[in-house]
């Protein structure tokens, strides 16, 4: 069953990677880059994502993140990578660009992973894997976030109206809720302040491939929300414009 539950990851994880090639080829067909240029820098994104993955991956193959004595916890820097990125992105005037140009309920829609996510972890904790507080039976309310994005990118931005409080809202709960998430992770750890000494243990996180969920899964939830909410603050008129000008 382990077998099983690691396969549904990696297949997870390796949709979510071709999406985001997906919408960057979009985005940039849509402002007019040449296909060879396309083709170039989806090829780099892809090489640089299989990289990070194949070097978590390996790195927790071989045990590296069960050293729970480690100064500064391992586990605490998995995900830093992914949000430093983020940020570099979110200050990228090419990148805000490619904002620009993809529809807004696309970063909504694509949260609808944390459903399949929480579901892989419930039935890791039906089968004895995975602690009852790291599910929606617990402490993770993560799966309301992905139970609403869908509902909420069709009510939100549907055509000739923009909600963009109540998207921002609705980013902001997400964030924070990733950060409760988060939070409840980190003291189950069995480091020097682990508050959740529960069994079974949550160190299944460090191992292959289920160390992808604080490497790439957490960081791309919270990049997404990033992502909608500097959307958001893209002026409506601006919006239209840069996309007009670029066709």
């Amino acid at each position: 069953m382990q077998l099983l539950l690691a396969l549904i990851l990696v297949i997870l994880v390796a949709g979510l990677v071709y999406s985001i090639l997906y919408t960057i080829g979009y985005a940039l067909h849509r402002l007019r880059t040449p296909p060879n240029k396309v083709k170039k820098l989806q090829w780099y994104v892809g090489l640089g994502l299989g990289c990070w993955l194949l070097i978590v991956g390996l790195s927790a193959w071989g045990g590296a993140f069960m050293n729970f004595t480690a100064s500064p916890p391992r586990m605490l820097l998995v995900s830093l990578p992914g949000l430093i990125a983020t940020l570099f992105l979110l200050r990228s005037r090419h990148f805000v660009a490619g904002l620009k140009a993809i529809p807004r309920s696309w970063l909504l829609f694509a949260q609808t992973y944390r459903v399949f996510l929480e579901l892989l972890l419930w039935f890791g904790f039906t089968i004895g894997m995975v602690p009852f507080h790291l599910t929606f039976v617990g402490f993770n309310y993560d799966i309301v976030v992905g139970l609403t994005a869908i509902p909420a990118g069709l009510l939100f931005f549907r055509k000739g109206r923009l909600l963009r409080f109540e998207a921002i809202v609705w980013n902001t709960f997400g964030l924070i809720l990733l950060l409760y998430n988060s939070f409840i992770f980190l003291i189950s750890l069995p480091y020097s302040f682990q508050v959740f000494d529960i069994e079974p243990s949550n160190s299944f996180m460090t191992q292959f491939p289920f160390i992808w969920i604080p490497a790439f899964l957490v960081p791309l939830a919270a990049a997404l929300h990033l992502f909608s909410l500097r959307q958001l603050m893209i002026p409506e008129q601006r919006r239209r414009f840069s996309i007009r000008r670029k066709t």
